[in-house]
């Protein structure tokens, strides 16, 4: 049926009619016997319900539910009360819209959250470049403090202890040629 919007719209609407005690003898005679549902219900029921869902837009039967199942109950219990069936409930069933409005609403919910993952993504490449940045922060600290702390003397002491430790080896080939004073490697200052 066609909701306000004029979407069509497949859905289950139920009725629990249940008949009085006693009465069979009426309902076979008045009412249509076995077929009374057919004869006597079924059209009544089915044009309540569709007056009924024509007041609503499409995106509102479901959220609105539980009323419009109130709406059709009010309406058919009036509608029964002069005979001998009793309406015990009234349900809305599974509402179905067309296809391709099911299909946009997947691919709007796909994008939402396509669309929230690179949000996230964003944060995170946030966040990783704000520790790159303290990294290299941390980096340049380190070597204005080594900068500042080395000397001539120390690196020759390093460069010394290199070579003794590479001359105790049984494979060293390297030879090294005494260039600076006292015959250590000359090394150059770093400013």
């Amino acid at each position: 049926m066609l909701a306000n919007d004029d979407l069509n719209i497949r859905f289950d609407f139920h009725a629990v009619i249940s008949i009085e005690t006693g009465s069979v003898k009426t309902v076979i005679e008045q009412f249509g016997g076995e077929n009374w549902y057919q004869r006597f219900v079924r059209e009544t029921f089915r044009t309540y319900v569709r007056d009924i869902v024509q007041k609503y837009d499409s995106g509102e039967l479901k959220t609105n539910r539980e009323k419009i199942a109130l709406e059709v109950t009010v309406r058919l219990q009036k509608y029964l009360s002069a005979t001998p069936f009793n309406l015990a409930n009234v349900v809305v069933g599974n509402i179905n819209y067309p296809a391709i409005v099911a299909n946009a609403v997947e691919k709007k919910l796909a994008a939402q959250q396509l669309l929230s993952e690179k949000e996230t993504q964003k944060e995170i490449a946030r966040k990783d470049a704000e520790i790159r940045v303290e990294e290299a922060k941390g980096i340049a600290q380190a070597q204005k403090i080594i900068n500042a702390t080395l000397t001539p003397n120390y690196l020759q002491h390093e460069a010394i202890n290199a070579q003794m430790k590479m001359a105790e080896s049984p494979n060293h080939t390297t030879v090294y040629i005494p260039v600076g004073n006292n015959g250590v490697p000359l090394v150059k200052g770093t400013k």
